[in-house]
């Protein structure tokens, strides 16, 4: 477990290494931020966080609020010229660290760095329906994709523009210790897996208040605590729940927001024994998903609504409820379904304590109703995805991790049940399903394209492939700040962060 340094240590750390950061001012000049990793580069085409802009050192085109709103960034606005061709105009002003225009050329210069399929990289996959990128003059683009790409200004948000100086360098050069960006923070120290430290921009148009910020990495839950506690960080990321009450006691403000991240069990709908639809109703009859909010979560996560998506995500159905719990109603599907006794196959991923809490529970609110699972640990991530696409056996129930995020859209999480997933066998065969999510992934207009996921979120719920559990939030914990919002992103905006 690593701690973090004591503050005056800290200082004299940045003094000594890297470019020189701001020394110390009036309280509110610095806010030290405590996450639970860092990546392992600057480079935001190298390696694809769930947020580009790395504490503020880089801006996308767009944005995506945590309310699910695309915004503009360095785009001003955009358009649909044509069904593949969009047209993007720039914020005029706008310049990187260095001092350059960002133009249409930079854009463009980065875009195609990131699409480019020989270099390989990690961003590249939310670009993939765009054919062309063209600057028309200083601050237009056009943008030709493919095929008709909704989703097309939310891709956006997810690829930082960068310099032509950094954007045309060769890949073998790791420019992380002179990144250049346009964001609200310019680069003053990094160390990998140590910190990055960050100055204000102050003729950017957020205006940040914050002037120096350090961003250090704690990847125990406990550690983070105990920073906040001894005054270490102002700001910690994914606190433990069962820390929030202790901190609150303690004056602290710890506030929880959406994540868009569906814990799920996957439903087998092609096996024998789960191919009736009310056996699989009868399942989610069965759980008793409040205990999973309390018992799990700490009451840090919402019920799904019948639907692996969050209020904030595009296609959300907001007349559909969570499943009740009722054990009669699982019973008698089951009996009318002639499977009074199951016995199923369950095969659990383990990727933090709450997945193998809620495995047991299910476990054994299942066995209430007369099924019976074999739950079977599976400890090799290898092995879990082959059996997640079918290359190796599944079982008829799987622990999976359905995202919505970073886009909050759900057309993504909606792919994984068409008879013709992204990847691997189908879990759920149902034209009326295939059909809605088909025609919404090429539908421009926003109203029509609701309607058709709302279409197919209210057919999964009535034919789940799912069990429908819970969505966890994301909790951040604080001393002394406000314009704290847990963003699905997991990463703060400093320039919003204010001193009490």
């Amino acid at each position: 477990m690593r701690l973090l340094l004591p503050t005056f240590l800290l200082l004299v750390t940045l003094a000594c290494s890297g470019p020189a950061a701001p020394g110390p001012g009036p309280r509110g000049e610095m806010v030290t931020i405590a996450v639970a990793s860092l990546p392992p580069t600057l480079d935001p085409h190298r390696f694809a966080a769930l947020s580009p802009r790395r504490f503020g050192l880089f801006e996308a085109l767009t944005t995506i609020s945590p309310r699910g709103k695309v915004d503009p960034e360095l785009a001003a606005r955009w358009e649909v010229r044509e069904p593949t061709r969009w047209r993007v105009l720039l914020a005029t002003g706008r310049r990187f660290h260095d001092g350059t225009a960002v133009t249409a050329v930079a854009v463009k210069a980065s875009l195609d760095r990131a699409s480019e399929p020989a270099n390989r990289l990690p961003v590249a996959g939310y670009l993939a329906t765009v054919r062309e990128v063209q600057a028309i003059d200083a601050i237009t683009l056009e943008v030709v994709t493919t095929a008709p790409d909704p989703l097309l200004p939310r891709r956006l948000s997810q690829v930082a523009i960068l310099p032509s100086s950094l954007a045309e360098r060769p890949l073998s050069s790791d420019w992380s210790r002179e990144a250049i960006g346009s964001g609200p923070y310019r680069l003053a120290a990094w160390a990998p897996n140590e910190r990055l430290v960050l100055e204000a921009v102050a003729e950017h148009p957020a205006q940040p208040a914050v002037r120096t910020v350090v961003v250090r990495p704690l990847p125990e839950g406990a550690a983070r605590v105990a920073a906040l506690q001894r005054g270490e960080a102002d700001l910690i990321v994914d606190t433990p729940a069962e820390s929030a009450a202790a901190l609150q006691a303690a004056g602290m403000t710890v506030a929880a927001g959406e994540a868009g991240v569906s814990v799920s069990v996957l439903l087998d709908a092609t096996r024998p024994s789960l191919r009736d639809r009310r056996v699989r109703q009868a399942l989610n009859y069965a759980l008793d998903k409040e205990r999973f909010v309390r018992e799990v979560y700490r009451g840090f996560a919402t019920l799904e609504r019948g639907q692996p998506i969050g209020p904030s995500t595009v296609g959300f159905h907001s007349s559909l409820e969570p499943y009740p719990y009722d054990p009669a109603q699982a019973k008698a599907l089951l009996s009318a379904a002639e499977s009074p006794r199951l016995t199923l196959r369950f095969d659990v991923f383990v990727t933090s304590p709450e997945v193998r809490e809620s495995a047991f529970l299910i476990q054994s609110q299942l066995a209430e109703v007369g099924v019976t699972l074999d739950l079977q640990v599976v400890t090799e991530s290898t092995s879990y995805l082959d059996r997640l696409a079918g290359r190796l056996p599944r079982a008829e129930l799987t622990t999976a991790t359905l995202l919505s995020v970073p886009l909050l859209d759900a057309e993504p999480v909606l792919q994984w049940f068409r008879s013709t997933p992204p990847a691997g066998a189908p879990w759920l065969e149902n034209p009326r399903f295939d059909a809605a999510v088909t025609a919404a992934s090429t539908t421009l207009d926003p109203a029509a394209r609701q309607a058709l996921l709302q279409q197919a979120v209210a057919e999964l719920r009535a034919d789940p492939a799912v069990l429908f559990l819970v969505q966890p939030q994301r909790v951040w914990a604080t001393r002394g700040l406000t314009g704290v919002e847990p963003r699905p992103d997991n990463e703060p905006r400093p320039e919003v962060l204010r001193r009490r």
